[in-house]
């Protein structure tokens, strides 16, 4: 049990309100072969001094400057020393305390997948948390990306060697990096991927 490694990447710049909850909700898993790294961008707002209260929970905690959220997610990458690569930026949670085991099962009962992708709730803070929206992937196909449909970045997890092998985030982008890494790794070089 627990043989595939799952490193979290947090990105984050002042996010005190939500960085906690965040944190709470890695700490919650049910799979316990997890590394989390966070990757600061010179918080000010008492999140860098949350995040040092929490160091045992984290493997690596990184605080400088960065040139954007992609710079952001490489430094996390270099970091990276597990099997499987998931996002979960300062004002995401888990769905609940068995996602990482599911997506980890995911891989396991599918070996020829290199990406899993599954869906993604968006909820209302201000609701107690209640769901809004859910962004489906289940449907997805790549060429869909050609009309600029894109899985939920954050509900998808890659295997490391597919960072070794196809590269990281180009860091030109502002808000389309995301995008970018998708076309090259699934139209482009035809990763093979599971809807969960």
């Amino acid at each position: 049990m627990f043989t595939l490694k799952v490193s979290l990447i947090t990105v984050c710049y002042n996010n005190i309100d939500t960085i906690k909850d965040c944190l709470s909700s890695v700490k919650s898993q049910t799979y316990h072969n997890i590394e989390h790294i966070v990757i600061d961008g010179l918080s000010d707002d008492g999140t860098i001094e949350f995040l040092q209260s929490c160091q045992d929970q984290l493997t690596t905690l990184e605080s400088g400057h960065d040139d954007g959220i992609y710079d952001a997610l490489n430094k996390g990458l270099s970091h990276v020393t597990g099997d499987i690569v998931g996002i979960v930026h300062a004002d995401d949670l888990l769905v609940d305390e068995f996602s990482i085991e599911s997506i980890v099962d995911c891989f396991e009962n599918h070996p020829e997948a290199d990406i899993v992708i599954a869906n993604a709730n968006f909820f209302d803070s201000t609701k107690n948390k209640k769901i809004i929206r859910i962004y489906r992937s289940s449907n997805f196909k790549p060429w869909m990306m050609r009309f600029g449909f894109m899985p939920a970045h954050t509900a998808t997890f890659i295997r490391k060697s597919i960072f070794d092998r196809y590269g990281k985030y180009k860091t030109n982008y502002i808000s389309a990096g995301d995008f970018d890494l998708f076309v090259r790794l699934l139209l482009i070089h035809r990763v093979p991927y599971f809807l969960f």
